[in-house]
Protein backbone atom coordinates (compact mmCIF):
# COMPACT_ATOMS: atom_id res chain seq x y z
CA UNK A 1 0.00 0.00 0.00
CA UNK A 2 1.27 3.30 -0.59
CA UNK A 3 1.25 6.46 2.10
CA UNK A 4 -0.08 8.74 -0.27
CA UNK A 5 1.16 11.67 1.42
CA UNK A 6 4.18 10.18 2.21
CA UNK A 7 4.64 9.20 -1.23
CA UNK A 8 5.12 13.34 -1.95
CA UNK A 9 7.98 13.98 0.49
CA UNK A 10 11.01 13.13 -0.81
CA UNK A 11 12.96 15.54 -0.28
CA UNK A 12 13.84 18.11 2.58
CA UNK A 13 11.12 20.69 2.23
CA UNK A 14 8.31 18.66 0.32
CA UNK A 15 6.09 19.01 3.58
CA UNK A 16 5.30 22.07 1.62
CA UNK A 17 3.58 20.93 -0.91
CA UNK A 18 1.05 19.16 1.18
CA UNK A 19 -2.21 20.28 1.39
CA UNK A 20 -3.36 22.11 4.99
CA UNK A 21 -6.40 19.65 4.76
CA UNK A 22 -4.31 16.21 4.75
CA UNK A 23 -2.10 17.59 7.82
CA UNK A 24 -3.81 15.21 9.94
CA UNK A 25 -3.39 12.30 7.12
CA UNK A 26 0.23 12.77 7.07
CA UNK A 27 0.52 12.92 11.00
CA UNK A 28 -1.13 9.64 10.95
CA UNK A 29 0.97 7.83 7.91
CA UNK A 30 4.04 9.05 10.39
CA UNK A 31 2.93 7.50 12.76
CA UNK A 32 1.76 4.26 10.84
CA UNK A 33 5.48 4.32 9.62
CA UNK A 34 7.22 4.85 12.85
CA UNK A 35 5.40 2.06 14.74
CA UNK A 36 6.06 -0.75 11.42
CA UNK A 37 9.73 0.22 11.40
CA UNK A 38 10.76 0.88 14.57
CA UNK A 39 8.99 -2.52 15.61
CA UNK A 40 11.43 -4.13 13.57
CA UNK A 41 14.88 -2.36 13.66
CA UNK A 42 14.53 -1.31 17.33
CA UNK A 43 14.96 2.16 18.30
CA UNK A 44 13.32 5.16 20.27
CA UNK A 45 9.49 5.03 19.34
CA UNK A 46 7.58 6.76 22.25
CA UNK A 47 8.85 9.81 21.94
CA UNK A 48 8.81 10.18 18.13
CA UNK A 49 5.35 9.50 18.06
CA UNK A 50 4.63 12.48 20.70
CA UNK A 51 6.60 14.85 18.59
CA UNK A 52 4.80 14.12 14.92
CA UNK A 53 2.76 17.52 14.83
CA UNK A 54 5.79 19.40 16.75
CA UNK A 55 8.32 18.22 13.74
CA UNK A 56 5.85 19.29 10.87
CA UNK A 57 5.01 22.57 12.54
CA UNK A 58 8.43 23.24 12.40
CA UNK A 59 9.50 21.89 8.99
CA UNK A 60 6.36 24.12 7.58
CA UNK A 61 7.88 27.46 8.72
CA UNK A 62 11.59 26.36 7.87
CA UNK A 63 13.84 26.30 4.89
CA UNK A 64 16.42 23.25 5.09
CA UNK A 65 19.33 23.01 4.80
CA UNK A 66 19.92 26.85 5.27
CA UNK A 67 17.62 27.15 8.46
CA UNK A 68 19.22 24.70 11.62
CA UNK A 69 17.04 22.55 13.53
CA UNK A 70 18.84 21.13 16.57
CA UNK A 71 17.29 18.13 18.80
CA UNK A 72 17.78 17.83 22.45
CA UNK A 73 18.17 14.75 23.04
CA UNK A 74 18.44 13.45 19.52
CA UNK A 75 16.44 10.34 19.61
CA UNK A 76 13.58 12.54 18.80
CA UNK A 77 14.51 13.40 15.50
CA UNK A 78 12.96 10.13 13.45
CA UNK A 79 9.93 12.58 11.97
CA UNK A 80 12.97 15.21 11.24
CA UNK A 81 14.49 12.41 9.39
CA UNK A 82 11.77 11.22 7.33
CA UNK A 83 10.56 14.62 6.64
CA UNK A 84 14.02 15.92 5.24
CA UNK A 85 14.26 12.77 2.23
CA UNK A 86 15.21 9.99 4.43
CA UNK A 87 12.24 7.99 4.09
CA UNK A 88 13.93 5.02 2.31
CA UNK A 89 16.58 4.59 4.28
CA UNK A 90 14.46 4.82 7.26
CA UNK A 91 13.51 1.61 6.66
CA UNK A 92 16.72 0.42 7.97
CA UNK A 93 17.44 3.00 10.67
CA UNK A 94 19.82 2.04 13.36
CA UNK A 95 20.98 -1.13 11.15
CA UNK A 96 24.71 -1.61 9.86
CA UNK A 97 25.24 0.46 6.96
CA UNK A 98 21.66 2.33 7.63
CA UNK A 99 21.14 5.67 8.88
CA UNK A 100 21.65 6.49 12.80
CA UNK A 101 18.85 6.83 15.52
CA UNK A 102 20.50 10.15 16.32
CA UNK A 103 21.10 13.77 14.18
CA UNK A 104 24.09 13.47 12.32
CA UNK A 105 26.04 15.82 9.96
CA UNK A 106 27.65 13.45 7.55
CA UNK A 107 24.23 11.96 6.73
CA UNK A 108 22.29 14.75 5.87
CA UNK A 109 22.43 18.74 5.88
CA UNK A 110 19.70 18.85 6.91
CA UNK A 111 20.88 17.38 10.52
CA UNK A 112 22.70 20.65 11.65
CA UNK A 113 24.13 19.41 14.81
CA UNK A 114 24.81 16.11 16.14
CA UNK A 115 23.43 15.22 19.56
CA UNK A 116 23.17 11.47 20.90
CA UNK A 117 23.19 12.67 24.62
CA UNK A 118 21.01 15.40 26.72
CA UNK A 119 20.83 18.73 27.25
CA UNK A 120 23.17 20.51 24.55
CA UNK A 121 20.58 21.69 22.12
CA UNK A 122 20.84 25.20 23.85
CA UNK A 123 24.36 25.63 23.77
CA UNK A 124 24.64 24.40 20.34
CA UNK A 125 21.57 27.09 18.84
CA UNK A 126 23.36 29.93 20.77
CA UNK A 127 26.66 28.85 19.07
CA UNK A 128 24.77 29.21 15.47
CA UNK A 129 23.12 32.53 16.44
CA UNK A 130 26.37 33.91 17.32
CA UNK A 131 28.00 33.15 14.35
CA UNK A 132 25.00 34.41 12.49
CA UNK A 133 25.46 37.56 13.70
CA UNK A 134 29.29 37.44 13.42
CA UNK A 135 29.30 36.72 9.61
CA UNK A 136 26.44 38.47 8.89
CA UNK A 137 23.96 36.25 7.64
CA UNK A 138 20.19 35.51 7.92
CA UNK A 139 18.97 32.05 8.83
CA UNK A 140 16.05 31.04 11.51
CA UNK A 141 17.50 28.89 14.45
CA UNK A 142 15.12 26.53 16.21
CA UNK A 143 16.11 24.53 19.04
CA UNK A 144 13.94 21.16 20.04
CA UNK A 145 14.32 20.52 23.94
CA UNK A 146 12.83 18.01 25.81
CA UNK A 147 11.59 18.49 28.87
CA UNK A 148 14.04 15.63 30.61
CA UNK A 149 16.51 17.45 28.88
CA UNK A 150 16.16 20.35 31.59
CA UNK A 151 17.29 18.43 34.02
CA UNK A 152 20.83 18.85 32.67
CA UNK A 153 23.25 21.45 33.79
CA UNK A 154 24.56 22.33 30.89
CA UNK A 155 20.95 23.71 30.05
CA UNK A 156 21.17 26.32 32.75
CA UNK A 157 24.49 27.35 31.78
CA UNK A 158 23.45 28.17 28.21
CA UNK A 159 20.05 29.31 29.67
CA UNK A 160 22.05 31.72 31.84
CA UNK A 161 23.63 33.02 28.24
CA UNK A 162 20.57 33.92 26.98
CA UNK A 163 20.98 37.74 27.93
CA UNK A 164 23.43 37.72 25.38
CA UNK A 165 21.52 36.59 22.21
CA UNK A 166 21.04 39.38 19.69
CA UNK A 167 18.18 38.67 17.13
CA UNK A 168 15.80 35.45 17.03
CA UNK A 169 15.94 32.23 17.84
CA UNK A 170 12.74 29.28 18.89
CA UNK A 171 13.55 27.67 21.90
CA UNK A 172 10.64 24.59 21.41
CA UNK A 173 9.86 23.06 25.06
CA UNK A 174 8.64 19.40 24.01
CA UNK A 175 6.72 18.52 27.48
CA UNK A 176 5.35 15.56 28.12
CA UNK A 177 6.56 15.21 31.60
CA UNK A 178 9.55 12.24 31.05
CA UNK A 179 12.58 11.75 30.38
CA UNK A 180 12.80 7.81 29.91
CA UNK A 181 11.22 7.60 33.22
CA UNK A 182 8.67 10.00 34.82
CA UNK A 183 10.62 13.57 35.59
CA UNK A 184 11.75 14.46 38.96
CA UNK A 185 12.52 17.79 40.84
CA UNK A 186 11.77 21.30 40.70
CA UNK A 187 12.09 21.58 37.16
CA UNK A 188 8.83 19.10 36.77
CA UNK A 189 6.59 20.61 39.70
CA UNK A 190 7.30 24.15 37.88
CA UNK A 191 6.68 22.71 34.83
CA UNK A 192 3.38 21.31 36.01
CA UNK A 193 2.38 24.59 37.76
CA UNK A 194 3.22 26.46 34.21
CA UNK A 195 0.17 25.02 32.69
CA UNK A 196 -1.95 26.71 35.09
CA UNK A 197 0.12 30.39 35.74
CA UNK A 198 1.83 31.81 32.83
CA UNK A 199 5.41 32.27 34.14
CA UNK A 200 5.67 34.88 30.95
CA UNK A 201 7.51 37.98 33.27
CA UNK A 202 10.13 35.63 34.72
CA UNK A 203 11.24 34.73 31.09
CA UNK A 204 10.94 38.25 29.60
CA UNK A 205 13.39 39.26 32.93
CA UNK A 206 16.16 36.78 31.01
CA UNK A 207 15.78 38.22 27.36
CA UNK A 208 13.05 35.49 26.40
CA UNK A 209 9.47 35.61 25.25
CA UNK A 210 7.19 32.81 26.57
CA UNK A 211 4.24 31.63 24.73
CA UNK A 212 2.59 29.03 25.97
CA UNK A 213 1.70 26.22 27.51
CA UNK A 214 -0.26 24.81 23.34
CA UNK A 215 -1.40 21.88 22.65
CA UNK A 216 1.43 20.03 21.15
CA UNK A 217 -0.73 17.79 18.76
CA UNK A 218 -2.92 21.13 17.25
CA UNK A 219 -1.06 21.84 13.89
CA UNK A 220 -3.93 24.51 13.31
CA UNK A 221 -2.83 26.10 16.58
CA UNK A 222 1.42 24.95 16.48
CA UNK A 223 1.86 26.41 12.64
CA UNK A 224 0.62 29.85 13.38
CA UNK A 225 2.16 29.75 16.37
CA UNK A 226 5.84 29.04 15.35
CA UNK A 227 5.21 31.44 12.12
CA UNK A 228 4.81 34.54 14.61
CA UNK A 229 7.86 32.97 16.90
CA UNK A 230 10.03 33.46 14.28
CA UNK A 231 8.75 36.82 13.40
CA UNK A 232 9.65 38.03 16.99
CA UNK A 233 12.82 40.29 17.68
CA UNK A 234 13.94 38.34 20.47
CA UNK A 235 14.15 34.30 21.88
CA UNK A 236 11.01 32.49 21.63
CA UNK A 237 10.37 30.08 23.90
CA UNK A 238 7.18 28.06 22.92
CA UNK A 239 5.87 25.95 25.74
CA UNK A 240 4.20 22.51 23.93
CA UNK A 241 2.36 20.24 25.60
CA UNK A 242 2.63 16.81 23.77
CA UNK A 243 1.78 12.85 24.83
CA UNK A 244 4.74 10.44 24.91
CA UNK A 245 3.55 7.82 22.47
CA UNK A 246 0.78 9.66 21.15
CA UNK A 247 -1.05 8.03 18.29
CA UNK A 248 -0.38 4.07 19.64
CA UNK A 249 -2.32 2.92 22.58
CA UNK A 250 0.38 0.58 24.07
CA UNK A 251 2.80 3.07 23.95
CA UNK A 252 0.41 5.77 25.85
CA UNK A 253 -0.22 3.64 28.61
CA UNK A 254 3.45 2.73 28.82
CA UNK A 255 5.65 5.09 27.33
CA UNK A 256 8.63 3.63 29.73
CA UNK A 257 8.12 0.22 28.00
CA UNK A 258 7.82 1.85 24.35
CA UNK A 259 10.89 4.14 25.06
CA UNK A 260 13.23 2.20 23.36
CA UNK A 261 12.48 -0.72 22.03
CA UNK A 262 14.82 -4.03 21.04
CA UNK A 263 13.62 -4.89 17.56
CA UNK A 264 13.33 -8.24 15.95
CA UNK A 265 16.42 -11.13 16.00
CA UNK A 266 17.28 -11.27 12.05
CA UNK A 267 15.19 -14.65 11.79
CA UNK A 268 12.22 -12.57 12.47
CA UNK A 269 11.66 -13.40 16.35
CA UNK A 270 12.27 -11.12 19.42
CA UNK A 271 15.72 -10.72 20.60
CA UNK A 272 16.96 -13.67 22.58
CA UNK A 273 15.23 -13.13 26.60
CA UNK A 274 18.22 -13.97 28.90
CA UNK A 275 19.62 -12.42 31.63
CA UNK A 276 21.66 -9.61 31.54
CA UNK A 277 24.53 -8.28 33.16
CA UNK A 278 21.96 -5.38 34.03
CA UNK A 279 19.48 -7.63 35.17
CA UNK A 280 22.49 -9.30 37.49
CA UNK A 281 23.34 -5.72 39.11
CA UNK A 282 19.87 -4.78 40.15
CA UNK A 283 19.34 -8.13 41.57
CA UNK A 284 22.34 -7.84 43.61
CA UNK A 285 22.24 -4.57 44.65
CA UNK A 286 19.12 -5.30 46.10
CA UNK A 287 19.91 -7.76 47.98
CA UNK A 288 22.99 -5.96 49.20
CA UNK A 289 20.70 -3.04 50.09
CA UNK A 290 18.94 -5.99 52.45
CA UNK A 291 21.71 -6.44 54.53
CA UNK A 292 23.39 -3.16 54.87
CA UNK A 293 21.54 0.34 55.36
CA UNK A 294 24.48 2.25 53.61
CA UNK A 295 23.96 0.85 50.38
CA UNK A 296 22.32 3.80 48.22
CA UNK A 297 21.56 4.40 44.64
CA UNK A 298 22.01 6.95 42.69
CA UNK A 299 21.28 7.24 39.23
CA UNK A 300 20.42 9.67 36.06
CA UNK A 301 16.89 9.38 35.06
CA UNK A 302 17.21 5.66 33.66
CA UNK A 303 15.93 3.51 36.65
CA UNK A 304 14.99 0.79 33.73
CA UNK A 305 18.26 0.72 31.34
CA UNK A 306 20.64 0.68 34.45
CA UNK A 307 18.39 -2.32 36.27
CA UNK A 308 17.17 -0.26 39.25
CA UNK A 309 13.84 -0.54 38.89
CA UNK A 310 13.31 -3.64 41.15
CA UNK A 311 15.53 -1.79 43.70
CA UNK A 312 12.96 1.58 43.71
CA UNK A 313 10.27 -0.71 44.46
CA UNK A 314 11.95 -2.51 47.71
CA UNK A 315 13.72 1.35 49.04
CA UNK A 316 11.89 3.69 47.81
CA UNK A 317 14.23 6.30 50.61
CA UNK A 318 17.33 4.93 49.24
CA UNK A 319 17.06 5.34 45.84
CA UNK A 320 17.76 8.61 43.86
CA UNK A 321 17.11 9.73 40.44
CA UNK A 322 18.61 13.03 39.88
CA UNK A 323 17.37 13.74 36.27
CA UNK A 324 20.00 13.95 33.65
CA UNK A 325 22.45 14.86 35.20
CA UNK A 326 25.47 13.28 35.41
CA UNK A 327 27.85 15.45 36.90
CA UNK A 328 25.65 16.29 39.28
CA UNK A 329 24.63 12.33 40.39
CA UNK A 330 28.52 12.19 40.73
CA UNK A 331 28.87 15.04 43.32
CA UNK A 332 25.82 14.09 45.11
CA UNK A 333 26.93 10.87 45.47
CA UNK A 334 30.44 12.07 46.75
CA UNK A 335 28.71 14.01 49.75
CA UNK A 336 26.83 10.36 50.15
CA UNK A 337 30.03 8.92 50.72
CA UNK A 338 31.27 11.66 53.22
CA UNK A 339 28.52 11.45 55.37
CA UNK A 340 29.09 8.04 56.16
CA UNK A 341 26.61 6.21 53.49
CA UNK A 342 27.93 3.70 50.52
CA UNK A 343 26.51 4.92 47.12
CA UNK A 344 26.44 3.29 44.13
CA UNK A 345 26.29 5.16 40.65
CA UNK A 346 24.96 3.03 38.31
CA UNK A 347 25.15 5.13 34.23
CA UNK A 348 26.32 4.03 31.21
CA UNK A 349 29.86 3.92 30.15
CA UNK A 350 29.84 7.03 27.61
CA UNK A 351 26.95 9.20 29.77
CA UNK A 352 29.78 8.78 32.69
CA UNK A 353 32.37 10.84 30.12
CA UNK A 354 30.38 14.13 31.11
CA UNK A 355 31.50 13.84 34.86
CA UNK A 356 34.71 13.58 34.33
CA UNK A 357 36.06 16.85 36.21
CA UNK A 358 33.31 15.65 39.10
CA UNK A 359 35.00 12.13 39.31
CA UNK A 360 38.62 13.44 39.73
CA UNK A 361 37.62 16.49 41.71
CA UNK A 362 35.16 15.39 43.88
CA UNK A 363 35.80 11.38 44.26
CA UNK A 364 39.13 10.62 43.85
CA UNK A 365 40.74 13.44 45.15
CA UNK A 366 38.80 12.85 47.71
CA UNK A 367 39.38 9.63 48.28
CA UNK A 368 35.55 8.57 48.85
CA UNK A 369 34.08 5.24 48.53
CA UNK A 370 31.94 5.81 45.65
CA UNK A 371 31.44 2.70 43.44
CA UNK A 372 30.88 3.40 40.14
CA UNK A 373 28.65 0.40 37.95
CA UNK A 374 29.26 1.51 34.41
CA UNK A 375 26.47 -0.14 31.96
CA UNK A 376 27.50 -0.37 28.25
CA UNK A 377 30.51 -0.76 28.72
CA UNK A 378 32.13 -2.02 25.24
CA UNK A 379 30.65 -2.33 22.25
CA UNK A 380 27.01 -1.51 22.59
CA UNK A 381 25.40 -1.41 18.81
CA UNK A 382 23.12 0.39 17.73
CA UNK A 383 22.83 3.39 18.92
CA UNK A 384 26.43 3.89 17.62
CA UNK A 385 29.12 6.57 17.89
CA UNK A 386 27.62 8.68 20.86
CA UNK A 387 26.82 5.39 22.97
CA UNK A 388 29.83 3.21 22.21
CA UNK A 389 31.47 2.49 25.80
CA UNK A 390 35.02 2.46 24.59
CA UNK A 391 36.87 5.00 26.17
CA UNK A 392 36.54 4.04 29.85
CA UNK A 393 39.09 2.61 30.93
CA UNK A 394 41.46 4.74 29.28
CA UNK A 395 39.77 7.97 31.04
CA UNK A 396 39.72 6.36 34.61
CA UNK A 397 42.83 4.87 34.80
CA UNK A 398 44.40 8.20 34.70
CA UNK A 399 42.52 9.03 37.81
CA UNK A 400 44.68 8.57 40.87
CA UNK A 401 43.35 6.72 43.32
CA UNK A 402 40.76 5.09 40.83
CA UNK A 403 40.74 0.78 41.08
CA UNK A 404 39.00 -0.03 37.81
CA UNK A 405 37.75 -3.35 37.42
CA UNK A 406 36.10 -5.75 34.41
CA UNK A 407 34.03 -8.72 36.26
CA UNK A 408 34.32 -11.57 33.05
CA UNK A 409 30.85 -13.33 34.26
CA UNK A 410 27.68 -12.53 35.80
CA UNK A 411 28.97 -14.79 38.93
CA UNK A 412 31.85 -12.40 39.36
CA UNK A 413 30.03 -9.50 38.42
CA UNK A 414 27.65 -10.76 41.47
CA UNK A 415 31.09 -11.29 43.17
CA UNK A 416 32.49 -8.09 42.37
CA UNK A 417 29.56 -5.72 44.28
CA UNK A 418 29.60 -7.79 47.18
CA UNK A 419 33.26 -6.76 47.67
CA UNK A 420 32.80 -3.52 46.95
CA UNK A 421 31.02 -3.48 50.08
CA UNK A 422 33.85 -2.81 52.12
CA UNK A 423 36.03 -1.56 49.74
CA UNK A 424 37.62 2.11 51.18
CA UNK A 425 37.92 3.96 47.89
CA UNK A 426 36.81 4.59 44.24
CA UNK A 427 36.05 2.11 42.55
CA UNK A 428 34.73 1.66 38.73
CA UNK A 429 33.09 -1.56 37.37
CA UNK A 430 32.36 -2.30 34.04
CA UNK A 431 30.25 -4.68 32.19
CA UNK A 432 29.21 -5.15 28.81
CA UNK A 433 25.50 -4.34 27.48
CA UNK A 434 24.53 -8.07 26.62
CA UNK A 435 23.77 -11.63 27.94
CA UNK A 436 25.48 -12.43 30.76
CA UNK A 437 27.87 -14.88 30.36
CA UNK A 438 28.82 -18.20 32.59
CA UNK A 439 32.44 -19.05 32.44
CA UNK A 440 32.55 -22.87 32.09
CA UNK A 441 35.90 -23.00 34.76
CA UNK A 442 34.09 -24.29 37.49
CA UNK A 443 37.40 -23.80 40.00
CA UNK A 444 37.49 -19.88 40.73
CA UNK A 445 40.30 -18.12 42.34
CA UNK A 446 38.20 -15.40 45.08
CA UNK A 447 38.61 -11.83 44.61
CA UNK A 448 41.95 -9.93 45.79
CA UNK A 449 42.62 -6.48 44.93
CA UNK A 450 44.87 -5.81 41.94
CA UNK A 451 45.06 -9.79 40.96
CA UNK A 452 44.04 -11.46 37.96
CA UNK A 453 43.00 -15.16 37.58
CA UNK A 454 43.99 -17.77 35.44
CA UNK A 455 41.17 -19.32 34.26
CA UNK A 456 43.74 -21.91 31.82
CA UNK A 457 46.95 -22.92 32.22
CA UNK A 458 48.78 -23.58 28.97
CA UNK A 459 52.09 -22.63 27.17
CA UNK A 460 53.91 -20.81 23.98
CA UNK A 461 50.43 -18.24 24.13
CA UNK A 462 48.45 -16.33 26.73
CA UNK A 463 45.30 -14.27 26.22
CA UNK A 464 44.74 -11.74 28.42
CA UNK A 465 41.57 -10.60 28.08
CA UNK A 466 39.34 -8.09 29.91
CA UNK A 467 35.77 -8.09 30.97
CA UNK A 468 33.40 -8.74 28.04
CA UNK A 469 36.30 -9.94 25.99
CA UNK A 470 36.81 -13.44 28.65
CA UNK A 471 34.46 -15.21 26.50
CA UNK A 472 36.02 -14.30 23.18
CA UNK A 473 39.43 -15.66 24.65
CA UNK A 474 38.08 -19.15 26.19
CA UNK A 475 36.37 -19.53 22.31
CA UNK A 476 39.50 -18.44 21.38
CA UNK A 477 41.55 -20.76 23.21
CA UNK A 478 39.20 -23.64 21.90
CA UNK A 479 39.89 -22.81 18.23
CA UNK A 480 43.97 -22.68 19.07
CA UNK A 481 43.76 -25.93 20.44
CA UNK A 482 42.60 -27.61 17.95
CA UNK A 483 45.26 -26.21 15.58
CA UNK A 484 48.09 -27.61 17.95
CA UNK A 485 48.47 -24.52 20.21
CA UNK A 486 48.96 -24.61 23.48
CA UNK A 487 47.09 -21.79 24.87
CA UNK A 488 46.63 -20.06 28.72
CA UNK A 489 43.57 -18.05 29.50
CA UNK A 490 43.76 -15.10 32.01
CA UNK A 491 40.46 -13.16 33.52
CA UNK A 492 42.91 -10.15 33.73
CA UNK A 493 39.92 -8.60 36.53
CA UNK A 494 41.34 -5.24 37.52
CA UNK A 495 42.71 -3.48 34.89
CA UNK A 496 44.32 -0.96 37.71
CA UNK A 497 46.00 -1.44 39.27
CA UNK A 498 46.68 -4.79 37.24
CA UNK A 499 49.25 -7.95 37.92
CA UNK A 500 52.44 -6.98 37.23
CA UNK A 501 53.36 -10.35 39.32
CA UNK A 502 51.21 -12.75 37.28
CA UNK A 503 52.39 -10.95 34.24
CA UNK A 504 56.05 -11.36 35.38
CA UNK A 505 55.70 -15.23 35.99
CA UNK A 506 53.53 -15.56 32.71
CA UNK A 507 56.84 -14.09 30.91
CA UNK A 508 59.10 -17.52 31.68
CA UNK A 509 56.31 -20.14 29.41
CA UNK A 510 55.33 -17.81 27.23
CA UNK A 511 56.56 -16.38 23.72
CA UNK A 512 53.25 -14.45 22.79
CA UNK A 513 51.03 -12.26 25.26
CA UNK A 514 47.53 -10.97 23.60
CA UNK A 515 45.87 -8.34 25.62
CA UNK A 516 41.81 -8.20 24.48
CA UNK A 517 39.70 -5.60 25.35
CA UNK A 518 36.69 -3.59 23.93
CA UNK A 519 38.04 -0.22 24.56
CA UNK A 520 40.62 2.03 22.31
CA UNK A 521 44.09 1.16 22.02
CA UNK A 522 45.17 4.27 23.43
CA UNK A 523 45.41 4.39 27.17
CA UNK A 524 44.04 0.61 27.94
CA UNK A 525 45.16 -2.12 29.36
CA UNK A 526 47.11 -3.43 26.18
CA UNK A 527 49.11 0.17 26.37
CA UNK A 528 50.01 -0.50 30.26
CA UNK A 529 50.99 -3.96 29.73
CA UNK A 530 52.93 -3.48 26.44
CA UNK A 531 54.48 -0.35 28.31
CA UNK A 532 55.62 -2.90 31.70
CA UNK A 533 57.23 -5.14 29.62
CA UNK A 534 59.46 -2.53 27.38
CA UNK A 535 60.00 -1.48 30.83
CA UNK A 536 60.67 -4.55 32.67
CA UNK A 537 63.49 -5.89 29.43
CA UNK A 538 61.16 -9.02 28.51
CA UNK A 539 61.44 -10.24 24.98
CA UNK A 540 58.22 -11.56 25.44
CA UNK A 541 56.43 -10.11 22.01
CA UNK A 542 52.69 -8.56 22.65
CA UNK A 543 49.93 -7.85 20.35
CA UNK A 544 47.22 -5.45 21.26
CA UNK A 545 43.68 -6.44 20.49
CA UNK A 546 41.42 -3.57 20.77
CA UNK A 547 39.56 -0.43 18.91
CA UNK A 548 41.62 1.79 16.74
CA UNK A 549 41.95 5.87 17.06
CA UNK A 550 38.20 5.92 16.52
CA UNK A 551 34.59 6.12 16.49
CA UNK A 552 32.35 3.21 16.34
CA UNK A 553 28.91 3.34 13.92
CA UNK A 554 26.22 1.69 14.46
CA UNK A 555 25.23 -2.02 14.00
CA UNK A 556 24.52 -5.54 15.59
CA UNK A 557 27.51 -5.91 18.21
CA UNK A 558 28.32 -9.23 16.35
CA UNK A 559 28.64 -6.86 13.16
CA UNK A 560 30.54 -4.51 14.28
CA UNK A 561 32.73 -6.89 15.35
CA UNK A 562 33.80 -8.24 12.47
CA UNK A 563 34.15 -4.86 11.05
CA UNK A 564 36.65 -4.37 13.75
CA UNK A 565 38.39 -7.14 13.07
CA UNK A 566 37.56 -8.45 16.51
CA UNK A 567 35.52 -11.06 15.36
CA UNK A 568 36.78 -14.74 17.66
CA UNK A 569 37.89 -16.37 13.87
CA UNK A 570 39.33 -13.34 12.74
CA UNK A 571 41.18 -12.84 16.03
CA UNK A 572 42.65 -16.71 16.32
CA UNK A 573 43.86 -15.92 12.57
CA UNK A 574 45.48 -13.32 13.35
CA UNK A 575 46.80 -14.85 16.36
CA UNK A 576 48.45 -17.69 14.64
CA UNK A 577 49.96 -15.29 12.12
CA UNK A 578 51.90 -12.86 14.72
CA UNK A 579 53.04 -16.32 17.19
CA UNK A 580 54.49 -17.79 13.58
CA UNK A 581 56.46 -14.27 13.31
CA UNK A 582 57.49 -14.53 16.95
CA UNK A 583 59.27 -17.79 15.90
CA UNK A 584 61.29 -16.91 13.15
Amino acid sequence: MVNSRLDQIRAANDIKKIAPSDYAFLAEEIRSCLIKVISRTGGHLASNLGIVEVTMALHLCLTFPVDKLIFDVGHQSYVHKILTGRRIQFREIRTHGGISGFPKRAESGSDAFGTGHSSTALSAALGFAAAREQLGQDYKIAAVVGDGAATGGMFYEAFNNLACLKGNMVFVLNDNGMSISSNVGAVAEWLKSSRKHSPAAFFDGINMDYRGPLDGHDLEVLVPAVKEAFESSRPVLLHVLTKKGKGYGPAEKNPVWYHGLAGKAPGGGKGEETESYTDVFGKTITEMAGKDSRVTAVYAAMEHGVGLHGYRDVYPQRFYDVGIAEAHAVTFAAGLAAAGLKPYVAVYSSFLQRAFDQMIHDVCLQQLPVVFCMDRAGIVGEDGETHQGIFDLSYLTLMPGMTVAAPGDKDELREFLLWSLEFPSPLAIRYPKRRAYICPIAERDEIRLGKSEVLMQGRDIALLAVGSMVEDAVQIHDILAQRGYWVSVVNVRFIKPFDRELLFGLTCRHRLFVTMEENVWNGGYGQQVSAYLAGSGSNVHVLNIGIGDMFVKHGTIGGIKRELGLDKDMLAEKIIKEYRCCEK
